[in-house]
């Protein structure tokens, strides 16, 4: 099998991962941070790490190395086991519901829940679930 993707690209994948997690973790326990509710808070939580994915394909793109790691073309298929994917997680997360006994997060969660409105509710279920 031909070698796709050099160590090269593993360390920097590696790196940014470093750099995602003590960027947020700077950046969400800032007295800026204090402030926000708890919509902004996870809406800042998730801007911070779309800009590390986009900045990170900015790199790929401009290093020109792009079309020596994403050589495959596109297929439809790929589509339908993306979604076959998800209908997987969804069905985990049901199971797990109702065969294993609460986490520690989960109680917490059931606690803190009706203080959540709109989509903080929808986020807080989704991750923690």
């Amino acid at each position: 099998m031909k070698k796709i993707i050099s160590r090269y690209y593993f360390i920097i994948a590696a790196l940014l991962v470093i750099a995602d997690q003590k960027f947020s973790g700077l950046v969400l326990s800032s007295d800026f941070a204090l402030g926000l509710s708890d919509f902004t808070y996870y809406l800042s939580d998730m801007m911070l790490n779309f800009l590390v994915v986009l900045f990170a394909l900015i790199v790929m793109i401009w290093s020109g190395k792009w079309q020596k790691i994403n050589n495959r073309k596109f297929k439809r298929s790929y589509l339908f086991y993306s979604f076959l994917a998800l209908l997987a997680f969804v069905a985990w997360n049901f199971v797990t519901f109702f065969l294993f006994p609460p986490t520690r997060n989960e109680i917490s969660y059931q606690h803190a829940a009706p203080t959540f409105t709109g989509a903080t509710a929808f986020l807080m279920y989704f991750f923690i679930l």
